[in-house]
């Protein structure tokens, strides 16, 4: 167990300590021009105020741009996102460290040739070399921008139309271009109303009050659009709720096979056919008599022809003959 001496001992440690951490604050402060905190504390029971320590806000998490590398048509986004990234990150950076972090963007195709022209330029301290980052901007512009960027911007003002997409969507796009067109006033809003949907065109010009400024054809027709969309939402929802549900029938699965008759042999005997219901007295072709067959007939009379017999004769004397036939094979 330590000791009164070593507890003293380390209580001033741990002073020293917070005094040199103090103090490494100070002059942190003070390089960034602000004030300082107060001297280390005294000992316990001293009247000293307590210092002042100041939080850091929190870091804010920025997106960086993207590569450039010489496409006119990604130049004014690629200029966009640098300067939010600068004015939230690199603030208090110098000028040269700004360039340097934007031109660390600039590679490939046309774009790489362009970057190492400037950074000779600024290593030899030329005087056509940028010295603020707005006069990079402006390089990167005169480079890769378009040459006539409001001739460009009008075609585009012209041949833009809404189609499927939102009128949020399509009223950012359309600021975008008209930024650069150099319309405004009246021809301005006659190109706005012809970029838009049917349904919208017409249900503001119909209205009791039609707009009459560019703002409020934005703002009401994004108004206008959310509506009918919301509108659309809700019928296609009442639609599936209204809907008649369904009602399956359950199918057994096991269905009825009628089964398949057994062949028969043709040689077989039948024995129920020929033990089949009893007919009439056996009756001789020959004679014509009852009782008795025509192969036992004794009598003289010529042999009828069965050819002169007619079909129910014939019949009956083809299975009497069958008849006779198992009944020998039978005995």
């Amino acid at each position: 167990m330590a000791n009164p001496q070593q507890i003293i001992e380390q209580l001033n440690a741990q002073q020293n300590l917070i005094a040199q951490l103090q103090q490494q604050l100070a002059m942190l402060q003070n390089q960034q021009g602000q004030p300082g905190p107060p001297g280390p504390q005294g000992p316990p029971g001293d009247d000293g105020e307590t210092p002042i320590v100041q939080v850091a806000p929190p870091q804010i998490d920025v997106a960086k741009p993207k590569i450039f590398s010489g496409d006119g048509k990604e130049l004014s986004g690629f200029i966009t996102a640098c300067k939010i990234y600068l004015s939230l990150k690199m603030a208090g950076r110098l000028q040269g460290d700004q360039i340097t972090w934007i031109l660390s963007y600039v590679q490939g195709g046309a774009a790489e040739s362009w970057k190492e022209n400037i950074m000779e330029m600024i290593e030899n301290g030329e005087e056509e070399a940028p010295s603020v980052t707005e006069e990079l901007f402006d390089s990167l512009r005169n480079n890769f921008g378009d040459a006539d960027e409001e001739s460009t911007a009008v075609g585009k003002l012209r041949l833009i139309e809404q189609g499927s997409k939102s009128a949020e969507e399509h009223v950012q796009e359309f600021k975008r271009i008209a930024r650069d067109s150099g319309y405004e006033g009246r021809a301005l809003i006659e190109e706005f109303k012809r970029s838009l949907s049917g349904r919208i065109r017409k249900a503001l010009m119909e209205s009791e009050n039609p707009p009459t400024t560019i703002r409020s054809w934005y703002d009401r027709s994004m108004k206008l659009d959310r509506q009918w969309r919301q509108a659309k939402a809700e019928e296609e929802y009442y639609r599936r709720g209204q809907a008649k549900p369904q009602i399956r029938t359950h199918t057994p699965s096991n269905t009825f096979v009628r089964p398949q008759p057994q062949r028969r042999d043709p040689n077989a005997m039948d024995v129920d056919s020929a033990a089949g219901p009893s007919r009439g007295p056996i009756k001789c072709y020959k004679c014509g008599k009852l009782g008795h067959m025509a192969k036992n007939c004794w009598s003289k009379a010529p042999t009828r022809d069965v050819r002169t017999l007619d079909v129910d004769e014939q019949r009956d004397y083809w299975k009497r003959m069958f008849e006779e036939e198992q009944k020998n094979l039978k005995e």
